[in-house]
């Protein structure tokens, strides 16, 4: 056997498989930023659906540890609309992203995941799980 022939055929075997694997890593580094581009893009399009403003260069962003985002309620907003419906409302915190609230024209229960009740007065009763205040405002026409 021709020992110089066999380690150049073995050379260039070993070359052509390296020529392949890198080919194969180049195309999976091209895919991880299609990818994490699109994932950016669908975020900031989900969240703007929401009415949620956020900076595209937060996500864009590599960091070497993850960090966490807290996002808040607007409970401001929340009182002012419950206060059109059901009159100077006083507001208590019950734990858990629920809030209750007491009116001259009635009381109700709005919680963080976006499901609130009302009940007025005179009898009448809106329960709904759409998105919270903004929920509230489509069916009431605020």
């Amino acid at each position: 056997m021709d020992w110089g022939r066999a380690k150049t055929a073995l050379i260039c075997l070993l070359s052509v498989i390296n020529i392949i694997l890198g080919a194969v890593l180049l195309w999976r580094w091209h895919e991880e930023y299609v990818l994490a581009r699109s994932m950016v893009e669908d975020t900031v399009r989900a969240l703007k659906e929401m009415e949620v403003e956020i900076d595209e260069e937060l996500l864009r962003r590599e960091y070497d540890t993850l960090y966490q985002l807290e996002v808040g309620r607007d409970t401001e907003r929340e009182q002012e609309v419950f206060a059109a419906l059901a009159g100077e409302s006083s507001f208590e915190d019950q734990g858990s992203g629920i809030f209750e609230f007491q009116g001259d024209k009635g009381r109700g229960r709005i919680s963080s995941g976006g499901s609130f009740e009302l009940v007025m007065n005179e009898g009448s009763h809106i329960s709904v799980g759409a998105a919270g205040v903004e929920g509230a405002r489509k069916i009431l026409a605020i």
